[in-house]
């Protein structure tokens, strides 16, 4: 029983050493490779680098145009800002013409309303007149 017991023991020990050599084995043999694979890994690194180089040049390039663009457009806005504030003007230079031609017509129609009334009086007190003398020469006559 005690040979029994020392040779499990002297198993287990043995298991546990070549299971821990295998992984140191391999832990090693797995740097040699990375060693020697490290030029390709460079090479990866080295086009992701270029390639995240290039896509910053196009996202500068595309801020530029960007900018220049966003320049354009301001000076555009100037532009029709400074159009629109002439159109203002020259609609409130309308409403001022309008309301100057409604005011002139306003006065020309009462003028010529009131002229007309003043004609028909006039022409009216004017008959009267000339009724009352022919009246007063009639009467005249008719006495004599």
């Amino acid at each position: 029983m005690k040979q029994k017991l020392l040779f499990s023991i002297i198993s287990i020990v043995l298991l546990g050493i070549v299971t821990n050599a295998a992984s140191a084995d391999a832990g090693v043999l797995d740097r040699i490779k990375g060693i020697y694979q490290a030029p390709e890994k460079v090479e990866e690194l080295q086009a992701h680098v270029t390639e995240a180089t290039q896509q910053i040049e196009e996202s500068r390039k595309q801020a530029e145009q960007l900018l220049q663009q966003n320049a354009e457009l301001q000076k555009q806005n100037g532009a029709l800002a400074a159009q629109n504030q002439q159109l203002q003007s020259r609609i409130e230079e309308m409403d001022a013409d309008r309301r100057t031609l409604y005011r002139q017509l306003t006065s020309t129609g009462i003028t010529a309303i009131l002229l007309i009334l003043g004609y028909a009086a006039a022409v009216r007190i004017w008959r009267y007149t000339v009724w009352r003398k022919q009246r007063k020469e009639e009467h005249e006559v008719t006495m004599l």
